[in-house]
């Protein structure tokens, strides 16, 4: 279906669509149209929310990798667009050495920061912690 959406830029294009593939799916563009760029509006969020997605597990699999010990995980808000990612070691959070720290950021900017994915909060999750 995103094949259809995204060639399909007026109606000769459909019409020859039409022809040779789904008559039904053409038809209820034609009458429709608004309603299936809002589809191909979702789409394309879907797909945003997917590709971030895969790098925030990425970002979380390196970190699991460099500290084995350490639970973390994420939740999307959807109503702020926010991923949260969290850990629940306070100790290795609040430690005087900043190597833990110091990794995180690095990591968060190779990760997502370089592949334009801003809307995230990373940290310490006490409540996850009890």
């Amino acid at each position: 279906m995103i094949q259809i959406l995204i060639t399909i830029k007026d109606k000769e294009t459909l019409e020859d669509y039409k022809d040779v593939h789904n008559e039904l799916i053409a038809e209820d563009f034609i009458n429709n149209p608004k309603a299936w760029f809002e589809v191909i509006d979702n789409i394309q969020i879907r797909k945003t929310n997917i590709d971030t997605e895969k790098h925030i597990i990425r970002f979380i699999e390196k970190l699991k990798s460099q500290y084995p010990e350490l639970i973390v995980d994420y939740k999307y808000n959807k109503e702020e667009d926010q991923y949260k990612i969290w850990h629940t070691n306070r100790e290795i959070q609040s430690s005087n050495t900043n190597d833990f720290l110091d990794y995180c950021g690095n990591l968060l900017r190779i990760v997502l920061y370089n592949n334009n994915i801003y809307n995230f909060s990373f940290g310490y999750n006490y409540v996850a912690d009890l």
